[in-house]
């Protein structure tokens, strides 16, 4: 061939090559694309790991979980639910199974798999007045509710759904003629619900004591007021004040009762909105003083004559003032935002809006098990199936949930799927007022599971740290 003369297949090779590095470009576009939510990221490159192992791509799924991840070459995806139970360990062990399906070709001996609890803590509900007296919620109470103003400051209470500020306090200062104080919280039911919407007591388990100030929905719809009465079944009528109209109507309405010491007798007055006042000043005797919790949502049936300790229904912008003089009842500008009634409520000594994600948690002291941490009274144990093994036999929970990334035992193989089964439950250990106390608590565990190659550079990782992320004590 002469000098400087080209091959007569010179062209056809530099075409076949341009192809070839277009389709190694496509299959590898392909490869390392997101799934979820079309095609809105990608990584572009000649990964060994890919080329030669096979997809990496995973489902998490059961106990309200619903994620999938890969095929690409890295994936963080946070999730709704949680692997751990949500019901509550009162009595029997709880226990909840999620899968964990491999539904990529990456082979099981080329893979590693973790999980890790970050922290254990008691859920609260903020006090904007006082945030060392928050209420920590009890059973089934669904946060970021929609409020009276079209905001999420509310919780929807269902079947035993209540909360218990975390401080005693005093029910009212000594008898002064003329002081005041108040109590006051918005509600809203449909018609048939009720049940109790705040009261105060002796303890900080629903068990019903030396309870008195509780404020109850009757079934009929109309609102009752009962004071000074720690015992009696239920409460006389005496110590009662009910209103005549009815609220059990789907609208969000705000009771108030302004209480004033008049000498030898009680004035008590309940309103609701701007309505007129329902004046009880029968009871010839001065307010009881005490000690004691404010409970939301719950009253014992033996003081309220109620079918149920629990309410059913929403409550937003629970208030107490707890240092006379308290306020007239609100202005109808005063409830038309959540900022004015804010103000109106400025003088407060607790004030809870009512308005936390569900991850907010408390770790002050806590009465009655006199510990930071109800997690130390709860176990857990994790198993898998497929393959069976053990991530961790009972133990401690408090011990689990604190950062520590722990392997599991076999990874999935392509096609498969792994079960967890994670079980809580009390320790054997605990005294009967320590689970007394522990029933119902709503302890937050987010959780992390991860998925890689044995290097490590092809990581896909679950994360679990909604407000569904939750153990029920």
């Amino acid at each position: 061939m002469a000098p400087g003369q080209r091959h007569a297949t010179w062209p056809v090779l530099r075409h076949l090559w341009g192809v070839a590095g277009l389709a190694l470009l496509v299959v590898l576009w392909s490869a390392t694309s997101a799934t979820l939510g079309g095609w809105t990221s990608a990584v572009v490159a000649n990964d060994t790991n890919a080329a030669s192992l096979g997809s990496l791509a995973f489902a998490h799924s059961g106990g309200g979980t619903a994620c999938q991840l890969g095929p690409r070459v890295t994936a963080t995806l946070a999730c709704s639910g949680a692997p751990v139970p949500l019901t509550s360990a009162a009595g029997a062990a709880a226990t909840r199974t999620t899968d964990l399906t491999h539904s990529g070709t990456m082979p099981a001996d080329r893979l590693t798999q973790s999980v890790s609890a970050a922290s254990c803590a008691t859920v609260s509900l903020s006090n904007v007045k006082r945030a060392t007296n928050p209420l920590l919620p009890r059973y089934s109470v669904d946060v970021r509710s929609g409020d009276p103003w079209g905001g999420t400051n509310a919780v929807a209470v269902t079947g035993a759904g209540t909360a218990y500020a975390v401080a005693a306090q005093t029910y009212t200062k000594a008898s002064v003629d003329g002081a005041s104080y108040g109590l006051g919280v918005w509600f809203k039911a449909a018609p048939g619900q009720s049940g109790p919407l705040f009261s105060t007591a002796t303890s900080a388990v629903n068990v019903a004591g030396a309870d008195d100030r509780i404020l109850q929905l009757n079934a009929n719809g109309t609102l009752t007021f009962i004071q000074n009465t720690t015992t009696g079944s239920p409460a006389p009528a005496a110590s009662r004040t009910t209103t005549v109209g009815t609220f059990a109507d789907n609208l969000w309405h705000f009771a108030y009762v302004l209480m004033t010491d008049e000498g030898s007798t009680t004035n008590t007055r309940l309103s609701v909105d701007t309505g007129a006042a329902v004046t009880n000043g029968s009871v010839a005797t001065v307010y009881s003083t005490g000690n004691g919790y404010v409970h939301a949502g719950w009253a014992p049936t033996i003081r309220t004559g109620l079918a149920s300790a629990y309410v059913t229904g929403s409550l937003s912008n629970l208030v107490v003032f707890n240092t006379s003089p308290a306020p007239v009842k609100p202005t109808a500008a005063q409830l038309a935002s959540q900022a004015a009634f804010t103000t109106w409520a400025g003088t407060a000594f607790d004030h809870w809006l009512l308005g936390d994600s569900g991850t907010t948690t408390f770790t002050g002291t806590q009465p009655t098990i006199t510990t930071t941490s109800p997690c130390a009274l709860l176990d857990i144990a994790w198993d898998v199936t497929g393959p069976t093994a053990s991530l961790t036999a009972a133990t401690q929970l408090s011990g689990f949930a604190n950062g520590t990334v722990r392997t599991v035992p076999g990874v999935p193989g392509p096609g498969t799927a792994q079960t967890s089964i994670v079980t809580i439950s009390r320790r054997s250990a605990n005294t009967v007022a320590q689970n007394t106390y522990l029933s119902g608590l709503r302890l937050y565990v987010p959780i992390t599971v991860r998925v890689q190659n044995l290097d490590g550079s092809w990581p896909l990782t679950f994360t679990f740290s909604t407000k569904d992320a939750v153990v029920i004590a």
